[in-house]
């Protein structure tokens, strides 16, 4: 009788991994919310001082990546002891999704802003390029004169 002793163990060692992952999941979630919300709150995200707001949300939606990945592995490992999940382990990754899907629509929202702020700066790039091209074509005129 020791190996279902063995595999309550394990079975409980997986389900508290699985815990842990979803409690770094929902800090990961609060941070990329608060980072979405900080997006919004900029004036202008063509403005110089936005780019800090911009990596901080790149390295929170990466974040959310990693933590989806070890929530997902977590999962598939107790999906396969076959054993069943708790009910309150049930309603955490119910509440997870819940939180993914409300992550994904303020992602989707914040989305026009950035288009916008592509469209602004597309042209003034295209200007900068011209313009250093013809700063390089002029030294180098210059220079065979």
């Amino acid at each position: 009788m020791p190996a279902p002793t063995t595999d309550l163990a394990q079975i409980a060692r997986i389900e508290s991994e699985l815990t842990s992952a979803l409690e770094r999941q929902t800090r990961v979630f609060a941070a990329a919310f608060a980072a979405i919300e900080r997006v919004h709150s900029q004036a202008q995200l063509t403005d110089p001082s936005s780019e800090s707001v911009i990596g901080q949300l790149q390295r929170s939606l990466e974040q959310v990546t990693a933590a989806q990945i070890s929530v997902a592995s977590a999962n598939q490992k107790l999906v396969s002891t076959g054993a069943d999940i708790s009910p309150s382990l049930r309603r955490s990754l119910a509440q997870q999704e819940s939180s993914l899907k409300d992550l994904l629509e303020k992602i989707n929202a914040v989305q026009p802003l950035f288009e916008s702020a592509r469209s602004a700066l597309i042209p003034q790039l295209d200007d900068d390029v011209r313009r250093r091209t013809m700063q390089s074509a002029y030294r180098q005129s210059l220079r065979t004169v």
